[in-house]
């Protein structure tokens, strides 16, 4: 079975994810829509977590940031894509009205510390998203994995 978890910081993120997973419930699957600044991430049980433009307020994604780490089982990875403060010159998409919830890619790897980076970086790129994230964006993308323990 796969178990997939929907959580979202805002109002607006539950419904969508309803619709979006609705498919993986009618296939036997089962997934949860949570809300990300309260969700209990149980130390060492995760094989991977997505974020994928998870534009939250700096102190709360910090929190959940290092929560994630901790998540993390040995080998466990996270894959990470966000706009860049950049983005405000493009404006094809992101939170580019509040340019202190784009992300750098320093300030993401002190949050993930403790993980090794197998992909770490800031790059142009080209988004095709849906018609409000069309066209170049300047994006950070993190894929860091949870050390493997020694016995």
């Amino acid at each position: 079975m796969v178990v997939v978890r929907a959580l979202s910081f805002g109002a607006r993120g539950a419904p969508r994810a309803d619709q979006r997973f609705e498919c993986a419930a009618r296939a036997g699957d089962h997934f949860v829509v949570a809300d990300l600044a309260g969700y209990p991430v149980a130390a060492g049980a995760w094989s991977g977590i997505v974020a994928l433009f998870v534009h939250l307020p700096q102190p709360l994604r910090r929190e959940v940031h290092a929560r994630a780490v901790a998540g993390l089982r040995p080998g466990g990875v996270v894959i990470l894509e966000a706009y860049t403060p950049a983005q405000v010159h493009f404006r094809t998409g992101g939170p580019v009205q509040q340019p202190e919830l784009l992300m750098r890619l320093a300030d993401l790897q002190q949050e993930f510390a403790g993980l090794e980076f197998l992909a770490a970086r800031e790059l142009e790129r080209e988004v095709i998203e849906g018609s409000g994230h069309r066209g170049r964006a300047a994006v950070v993308q993190v894929i860091g994995r949870r050390p493997a323990t020694h016995s």
